[in-house]
């Protein structure tokens, strides 16, 4: 299984082709006028190894990277804070991860940190901290130069988008903000990986994404079919296609109102768990109208398991909200999958009508009660 990594890293205008000039409020950016990963998405930062190509990048050190299973199996999602966002900007799958000089050195015989160098001293900001002594900026520069490609990546495993994807923090960690210290990281659930990488636009989807899509499970061809038809629906305005298609992921204000409607627990047990908490549709996708798919009255908050069984028919809930089994389920599995309790919530006279809808369209029809 692979690390999925969320990281910050410094804000660039430029593409991430070169240094942009931009001010940074503490760090190394602060300090020098530039930052190493501002050259991310340059063409400087390819090369070769083992007749492989690839892509250099760099962030901040992470130990949990390094460690053996991870090499070459991590997948990088950078993103950037500024103007009061925060925004994704590229993500790197199958990463190794070069924390120790040694490791390295190895590929910076590949790089021409002397170009890289021009470009960083042509940014008035960077003569400005160095009062304009190139020579003291030269020779802080060479210090550190091995540091900037600290991640490579096979080439067509790396996806740098032309226009930022915005992130929302309460979809992803259920927080206000995503961690903007650079020095810091946030590991991620494969569901949330998937989630994020779902939320990059269709005409940002590069060859590298479906290698990185496949890295995170991809998702099942009816969801990928329902997002593609979302976003070629002429007639939906683009906040309500935004908001679909979060609601399809699972993610959005739908989620955002389930966590509300039950306080950020399942629905049966209370489990608070968020990693595995799924936000379920009463109503199945498919056969429910866009405002049915937006309705927080249409949804459940369960975890894993429980969604399974709901989804495939095998367990409902009655009007008032006793849980029904599928009578194909064994007493041995009842008991393992600890199924009987009802609902925390008396369902309100809206959800009574979409459980009505489950129980005769998914439940009944599964257990062959039509």
């Amino acid at each position: 299984m692979s690390l999925y990594i969320l990281k910050p890293i410094f804000w660039n205008s430029k593409d991430y082709k070169e240094p942009s000039g931009h001010k940074a409020g503490s760090g190394f950016p602060f300090e020098e006028g530039y930052g190493h990963e501002e050259w991310n998405n340059s063409d400087l930062m390819r090369f070769s190894l083992d007749n492989i190509p690839q892509r250099a990048f760099h962030t901040e050190g992470i130990e949990a990277a390094t460690s053996l299973e991870n090499l070459g199996n991590t997948v990088v999602f950078m993103y950037a804070c500024h103007d009061g966002r925060q925004d994704l900007v590229g993500v790197a799958g199958s990463a190794t991860h070069r924390l120790e000089e040694r490791e390295r050195r190895k590929i910076t015989g590949n790089f021409d940190f002397r170009a890289m160098r021009q470009q960083a001293w042509a940014e008035p900001l960077v003569r400005e901290k160095y009062k304009n002594n190139e020579t003291e900026f030269n020779k802080s520069f060479k210090k550190g130069e091995t540091w900037i490609p600290n991640w490579h990546c096979p080439e067509d495993h790396f996806l740098w988008l032309s226009e930022p994807v915005t992130l929302s923090a309460p979809n992803i960690t259920g927080k206000s903000r995503l961690i903007p210290r650079f020095t810091s990281h946030t590991v991620i659930p494969e569901e949330v990986a998937k989630s994020i990488l779902h939320q990059i636009p269709f005409d940002q989807r590069k060859p590298a994404w479906k290698k990185i899509d496949e890295l995170v499970g991809g998702l099942t061809s009816s969801l990928e079919q329902d997002v593609y038809a979302i976003a070629n629906d002429k007639l939906i305005s683009n906040t309500d296609r935004q908001q679909l298609q979060l609601a399809r992921v699972g993610q959005g204000n739908f989620r955002s109102k389930l966590d509300g409607y039950w306080q950020n627990g399942c629905a049966v047990t209370d489990c608070q768990r968020r990693e595995v908490l799924r936000a379920s549709h009463i109503k199945p996708w498919r056969s429910s109208t866009n405002e049915e798919r937006l309705d927080v009255e249409n949804g459940l908050l369960l975890t894993a398991n429980f969604d399974a069984l709901f989804d495939r028919g095998l367990i409902s809930f009655s009007d008032t909200g006793e849980m029904l089994i599928s009578a194909s389920l064994t007493e041995s599995e009842r008991n393992l999958l600890q199924l009987g309790s009802a609902l925390r919530k008396r369902p309100s006279s809206a959800q009574r009508k979409f459980l009505a809808f489950h129980r005769q369209e998914i439940f009944c029809k599964t257990n062959g009660e039509y």
